[in-house]
């Protein structure tokens, strides 16, 4: 098979996806690519990050013989759904691979301020020796919005903490390390009971701007709310006026609605937040981690068995 890689690879990766020269492998920049060649008919599979815009109509439509697509990265919501599902093309994420770098970014931005890291790290720059009010997350209660590989392994690490676990996900079923288990109808009573709030959810027609001024009114407000899913899953006006108005207390924010964040944002100048450049999942064993999951949905599609992490093109996740 002819497989086109939207990305410069390291050699062992392509050797891995070769198998010994079974299968062709093009590694290209998808910058790269401002006219699309012939040679894009016979490709079979394209792999690529699916949230920069590989994945055009124009290089799908170009690929007479595409039948998968597979993203490096877990969220889909820039690919042409309503094309891919005319073209019948099977489409695969990487999702999974990024729960243990977002769930440790996740409780590093907690400790953040309630350890009072901020206001310290500001005293040293000043080399003053002063206390702070610090606090403990034990016995807290987390709201953990979207219960999918991420938000599984952010309750695990939470119960590590003895905090009481609140999950909101499609359906109530019983999920290890949540104590108790809400749809997105009880979203409000969850935002309600949270000392945590913790957004880890795809963005979806469902899903976007979710979060708005109703939401944030509901919220504790002694609050700390996180997003590590997507930035426009949050009105950021309304998360900005909160914040203001002290309706929460402090916005751990690694997603924007708008990416890179503007410099105008009031976000930059707010001490209750803290600001990273949509890295919670990055780790020097990502690509590793990405290329087991394509490498065995490669074995899977030559012999013909389902794939794992088949994205649901209807769903958009």
């Amino acid at each position: 098979m002819k497989i086109l890689v939207f990305d410069n690879l390291n050699k062992k990766f392509i050797d891995s996806i070769s198998q010994g020269g079974k299968h062709e492998v093009i590694t290209i920049k998808s910058e790269n690519l401002d006219k699309i060649s012939d040679e894009f008919n016979d490709i079979d599979i394209m792999v690529g990050w699916g949230d920069i815009d590989d994945f055009t109509k124009e290089r799908i439509n170009s690929a007479k013989n595409l039948k998968w697509i597979h993203t490096l990265a877990a969220g889909v919501d820039k690919l042409p759904f309503n094309y891919l599902k005319k073209k019948n093309i099977i489409v695969t994420n990487s999702s999974g691979i990024h729960s243990i770098p977002i769930s440790e970014h996740v409780f590093g931005m907690l400790l953040y301020f309630t350890r009072s890291l901020n206001v310290f790290g500001e005293q040293k720059s000043l080399k003053e020796w002063r206390k702070a009010s610090v606090y403990e997350l034990f016995g807290k209660i987390i709201g953990i919005i979207g219960i999918g590989s991420i938000g599984k392994e952010i309750a695990k690490k939470a119960k590590a903490f003895d905090m009481t676990v609140l999950g909101v996900k499609n359906s109530k079923c019983d999920v290890n390390y949540v104590d108790y288990v809400y749809t997105l109808d009880d979203l409000n009573i969850v935002l309600s009971k949270s000392d945590v709030v913790v957004v880890a959810l795809p963005l979806t027609d469902m899903t976007k701007g979710l979060f708005s001024t109703n939401e944030f009114n509901n919220m504790k407000k002694d609050c700390i709310f996180v997003n590590i899913g997507r930035g426009k899953i949050v009105n950021e006006k309304a998360l900005i006026k909160a914040l203001q108005r002290k309706n929460i207390k402090y916005a751990c924010l690694d997603v924007f609605e708008e990416e890179p964040l503007s410099i105008e944002s009031p976000l930059w100048d707010m001490k209750n937040v803290i600001i990273t450049p949509h890295i919670s999942g990055d780790s020097h064993k990502y690509m590793e981690r990405a290329m087991q999951i394509f490498l065995e949905n490669l074995t899977r599609f030559e012999n013909g068995d389902s794939l794992i992490n088949s994205v649901d093109l209807l769903k958009q996740y």
